[in-house]
């Protein structure tokens, strides 16, 4: 329920931000959404590694004085580091613009790692009510605000990303309340607790740059998009990514309660369990992709400065087939195994893949058609690497059903770019095909199953 209201939240920011405060505007919103996703480097994976050692454990069996210990030295590592940051912001930047987005992610920055780090604590103890509770209450509070000052004629970005910030900070503080027998207790900084942060963050670490070049993954496109076009430009392909990711709110979830339940799993249920999770998602994505074509069209006359960057949401809508297949399985189920690496290289080929292609596509050819393209190609393959390693972990052999997902994609960019309208029928009839000659003996035995359970 919280993340199908984050979901909510968000189409609504989606839908309302862009119109009001112009292209340009949502275009610098957009920045600091961005730059905000990466302020998670400074933690060094902090919350991750403890993430990772507290997994499956019940939160009244955890030593309150060291989360107490991890908590504090995190918040304080975190408040000198974006000081720093915020100096040499003043000294070096020139554009009034830009140097608001970086300052106001510097302030959200200084709040969001301690309450990152308390959120994944609720998270790997299944604490799922009060993690529940962190998460929609951010973006609760700064969207029905920023709503309220728009009917009343506020028309600021900064007002956006202000109320972001406050958001945050509120959501900070409900993690706290939460974690309070651990957060005002007198913590033990003992040469144990160094031991345990260096082992926390070398674990973590791992985890963190594969969720940062997960990032960059799409994030080198972006910058690309910024630098050699403009605001406006970059404005409306991040309209057109932020309607893509809009699923992955549902997805996400899923995928929080997957890794403290696959960890009280055997292998042999792991197995069964991937094969039939895969089916129903690749199922549901597939059949939402179907109303394609009268969304764009809704959108363009709500939207009409988007409306010649609708199109590119041909190509990244599939894109949602490998993010929510990646978030919800495949690194819930490497994470389970333990083996972070294959995320950290999974991540890194494909940014190399997305650097090699900005290069080319964005600095070389500047054709952004292809440099969207990009986008979903190098997302494709992040994906594919990944559960190629771990269908052969876990012994199952799903090729098939990677060949059949890939060519469903192809269809569906292909018929939608090339052919409009009709492209949407041929893709449907492709869908009622594979429906019906490819799974439907998986589909009955999954239903069978949640019927059974």
């Amino acid at each position: 329920v919280s993340n199908l209201s984050n979901m909510i939240l968000g189409a609504i920011a989606v839908l309302i931000f862009p119109k009001f405060i112009g292209v340009d505007g949502y275009g610098y919103y957009q920045l600091f959404l961005f730059y905000s996703s990466l302020m998670i480097i400074t933690a060094l994976g902090w919350g991750d590694g403890y993430y990772l050692e507290i997994g499956g454990k019940k939160y009244s069996d955890l030593n309150k004085y060291q989360q107490s210990a991890h908590f504090w030295l995190l918040t304080i590592s975190q408040a000198v580091i974006y000081s720093l940051i915020f100096i040499v912001v003043m000294l070096l930047t020139n554009d009034n613009d830009k140097r608001v987005v970086y300052i106001l992610s510097c302030i959200w920055a200084l709040g969001s790692n301690p309450r990152y780090f308390l959120k994944l604590v609720l998270q790997a103890t299944d604490c799922i009510r009060q993690y529940a509770v962190v998460t929609i209450t951010e973006r609760l509070i700064s969207i029905l605000i920023t709503l309220i000052l728009i009917m009343f004629g506020y028309r600021n970005y900064v007002m956006l990303i202000v109320l972001e910030v406050i958001g945050r900070y509120v959501s900070l503080m409900f993690a706290i309340y939460f974690c309070r027998d651990a957060v005002f207790i007198k913590p033990q900084f003992t040469r144990e607790i160094f031991d345990e942060v260096k082992h926390c963050i070398g674990s973590g670490v791992t985890v963190l740059f594969a969720t940062i070049s997960s990032t960059l993954i799409i994030g080198v496109v972006r910058m690309g998009i910024e630098r050699c076009w403009d605001i406006a430009m970059f404005s409306k392909v991040s309209l057109t990514i932020s309607i893509s990711q809009l699923a992955m709110q549902c997805i996400n979830a899923i995928a929080i309660v997957m890794f403290p339940t696959l960890r009280r799993m055997d292998l042999k249920s792991q197995r069964a369990l991937y094969t039939k999770i895969n089916t129903i998602l690749m199922v549901l994505i597939f059949a939402c992709l179907i109303f394609y074509n009268p969304a764009v069209k809704i959108l363009g006359i709500w939207l009409p400065d988007y409306r010649d960057s609708m199109k590119y949401a041909a190509i990244l809508l599939p894109m949602c087939v490998y993010e929510c297949k990646n978030a919800m399985l495949v690194v819930s189920y490497i994470k389970t195994l333990r083996c972070e690496k294959v995320l950290l290289w999974s991540n890194m080929l494909a940014l190399i893949v997305s650097c090699i292609c900005t290069g080319i596509f964005v600095y070389g050819m500047h054709n952004i058609e292809l440099a969207v393209f990009s986008i979903f190609f190098v997302i494709m393959i992040r994906c594919n690497i990944s559960e190629y390693w771990l269908n052969k972990t876990l012994k199952i052999h799903l090729w098939k059903d990677t060949i059949l997902e890939t060519l469903m994609c192809l269809v569906f960019i292909i018929g939608n770019w090339f052919i409009g309208t009709w492209g949407t029928v041929i893709y449907t009839i492709c869908f009622v095909a594979y429906i019906l000659f490819f799974k439907r003996a998986d589909i009955i035995e999954t239903m069978k199953l949640i019927k059974k359970k």
